[in-house]
């Protein structure tokens, strides 16, 4: 047991005013009661309590009284909030269930999502441009739009390739936008 806790002594204070600690406890007390004026203030309030509670005579309860009282008791309504506390206490987890659930399934995009988007428009732009340097004519099948080289040295493109392109480059940047928000 700790010694010298107020704390300690208000709790025990009941049991050493019946005299119900053991000897030991009790002593231990009693001197703690010598060196703290807050607990000898406690202790004379609850005596002054129990002798103004001694000095009050004892009411006696008839048996008809008693059963009047338990006929009142029984036959008295529920309050709502006697029905409502059930909802109440599953409204708590309930709520904090619900929000859990919001939180983790917002759409949010994140830094990886982003930089992988950043990432694979660069390489993209990097084959295409690598494509363009490396065709000459409208001959190389796998390059994704064709130059050549016109009678007059200036170089054309296929135009159609070139929109095809742009189109699939729109196509996959909206698919991955829509893909990050889900």
């Amino acid at each position: 047991m700790k010694k010298n806790l107020c704390a300690d002594f208000e709790q025990a204070m009941w049991l050493l005013l019946s005299e119900e600690l053991p000897g030991a406890e009790m002593q231990d007390w009693r001197d703690h009661l010598h060196v703290c004026p807050h607990c000898q203030k406690s202790l004379n309030e609850a005596r002054q309590i129990l002798t103004i509670y001694d000095k009050v005579p004892n009411a006696a309860l008839d048996e008809a009284r008693y059963q009047d009282a338990l006929h009142i008791a029984v036959q008295a309504e529920p309050k709502w909030r006697a029905l409502r506390e059930p909802m109440l206490y599953w409204a708590t987890p309930l709520a904090l269930a619900a929000g859990l659930a919001l939180f983790w399934l917002w759409p949010r995009a994140n830094t990886e999502s982003l930089e992988w988007q950043a990432t694979a428009v660069e390489n993209r732009l990097l084959l295409m441009q690598d494509d363009i340097y490396e065709a000459e004519s409208l001959e190389l099948s796998d390059a994704p739009l064709a130059i050549f080289e016109t009678n007059d040295g200036v170089w054309e493109m296929e135009l159609r390739s070139v929109e095809r392109e742009i189109d699939n480059l729109q196509l996959e940047l909206a698919l991955s936008s829509v893909n990050d928000r889900e």
